[in-house]
């Protein structure tokens, strides 16, 4: 019953953190903020008996250290590649060895969608990526009856997509209506419109503020 208190305990304290770090703008104190959510999240797992949690969350809490890193030294998106690829293989091998059944493939796929997207610059796509861990993440705490985590995740979500709302359609917006203001270029008769990637379309919804 002990463990189960200070399960909640730290869980709660993980919770307000991870919900806090969603509300970040950029990527560096989103993912600060995951970091040290996931150290309390470490030991609300071990007080539960899921070793297999605990050490998902531990990867968590080494990818956030890594990554701030290659923040820090401002990496290009090469730099993740093998991190990523250290990460996951970290966490596959104790998968393998402590598999309880096909519930713990929603800790896998969960893993490694937070581990790609944080990878990206693109905090459109971050907090896409979060969406989908958050979800999957939830189905598991579900199962186990972890509810006060149940509840960070839930929280996650919509904090997630009240984010991508806010910074990245409602901002954006009001940025590219002021600098069409300050532009006083008249467009050209017979200039012809640049098709776009993908990936300007994700950059054209990124506000360059840090």
């Amino acid at each position: 019953m002990a463990l189960y208190i200070l399960s909640l305990v730290f869980g709660a304290i993980g919770t307000a953190i991870d919900l806090f770090s969603k509300m970040m703008k950029s990527k560096k104190f989103i993912i600060v903020y995951m970091t040290l959510a996931s150290l309390f999240f470490v030991v609300s797992y071990i007080c539960l008996r899921n070793p297999l949690s605990a050490i998902a969350n531990g990867i968590n809490l080494g990818r956030g250290i890594i990554y701030l890193m290659l923040i820090k030294e401002n990496k290009s998106y090469k730099h993740y590649i093998a991190p990523v690829f250290i990460l996951l293989t970290a966490f596959i091998i104790p998968f393998i060895f402590l598999w309880t059944g096909p519930m713990d493939l929603f800790l896998l796929f969960a893993t490694v969608i937070a581990t790609i997207a944080l990878a990206f610059k693109s905090t459109l796509i971050i907090r896409i990526g979060l969406i989908l861990n958050s979800s999957l993440w939830a189905i598991y705490n579900l199962y186990i009856k972890s509810y006060i985590n149940l509840i960070c995740n839930l929280g996650s979500i919509a904090i997630c997509i009240g984010a991508i709302i806010v910074y990245n359609v409602i901002l954006i917006r009001r940025k590219k209506a002021r600098e069409a203001e300050l532009t006083d270029e008249p467009p050209q008769a017979n200039a012809k419109p640049v098709e776009k990637t993908f990936i300007d379309k994700l950059n054209d919804m990124e506000d360059d503020e840090e």
